[in-house]
């Protein structure tokens, strides 16, 4: 059965959140707020858990799972080689709803991922940036839907359609009515819009 725990009391602790980081480090998969719309998690060092997402969702592995950074240093830190215009272009949207589509560092930290580019996002959502700066697991992640399905937005309805498939649910209420992400393809110059969210045009 789905545990539930708020955004709020998961960050009021260091306690909490390495019990978070833990859970993520088992393979556990998570549903999380951002600022957009909620998503499952799963560590990017546990391809089993990123698997069982697909699984979940019903979701075609020709669309990869989302990267989420606390920083835009975290680019740096896992080796991503960036032009000066496609490092101005992004932080100038994050923290956002823009996902960049980058080309995959060659380094440990994705071995065990089985694509040559990756989509990389910081949320704008205050709550989740210091969870995410207090754990050790980078996270994957994709909107908490079937594919196909409409977005569910309240935390009710995510805990009764997944209550035997995901392994916590991190609540923040209802959030808006928001599109996913815009993301954008950084790998070409300029930069090509693949799905249109809440950044309509770079």
């Amino acid at each position: 059965m789905i545990q539930r725990i708020s955004i709020s009391e998961l960050t009021s602790s260091t306690d909490k959140i390495e019990k978070f980081d833990l859970l993520m480090k088992n393979g556990r998969i998570a549903i999380i707020p951002t600022d957009t719309v909620y998503g499952f998690a799963a560590s990017l060092a546990r391809p089993d858990a990123c698997e069982n997402i697909f699984k979940i969702k019903g979701r075609s592995h020709q669309k990869p799972l989302i990267l989420f950074v606390s920083d835009f240093s975290d680019l740096e830190k896992l080796g991503f080689l960036l032009d000066d215009e496609t490092s101005r272009l992004i932080k100038k949207y994050w923290p956002g709803p823009l996902t960049a589509v980058l080309k995959k560092p060659d380094n440990r930290f994705f071995s065990e991922f089985p694509y040559t580019t990756i989509g990389v996002r910081m949320p704008a959502h205050k709550h989740l940036l210091r969870l995410l700066q207090g754990v050790d697991s980078y996270l994957l992640t994709t909107s908490a839907n079937r594919s196909g399905a409409d977005l569910i937005q309240t935390p009710d309805e995510l805990a009764e359609e997944f209550s035997t498939e995901a392994d916590l649910l991190v609540e923040d209420g209802r959030l808006g009515d928001l599109s996913p992400s815009t993301v954008a393809d950084f790998t070409q110059s300029p930069p090509k819009i693949l799905r249109i969210g809440p950044i309509t045009c770079l």
